[in-house]
């Protein structure tokens, strides 16, 4: 039987397309030269804390909440990728 031990942090599935646009954006915003890849490396990590703990952020919503791009910057960003947001 497979059990997980109490210390353990439950795996979270990823969706493989969510995680492609992820990559993509934080690609295209290394290129533009809006963050690092320091910052793309913490923007995601903290992306996957909060999933473990049940919070599912867009990694645009993840740069604007540690401050690392504004939204003005985000939009660009998407509309770049020809993305729309919807709120």
């Amino acid at each position: 039987m497979d059990r997980q031990l109490p210390h353990e942090q439950p795996t979270v599935q990823r969706d493989p397309t969510k995680a492609a646009g992820d990559r993509l954006l934080g690609e295209t915003a290394i290129r533009e030269g809006l963050l690092t890849p320091a910052q793309l490396r913490d923007a995601l990590s903290a992306q996957q804390l909060l999933q473990t703990q049940g919070i599912r952020l867009r990694l645009g919503e993840v740069f604007v909440q540690k401050g690392i791009l504004g939204p003005k910057e985000v939009r660009e960003l998407l509309d770049l990728l020809g993305k729309r947001i919807f709120h």
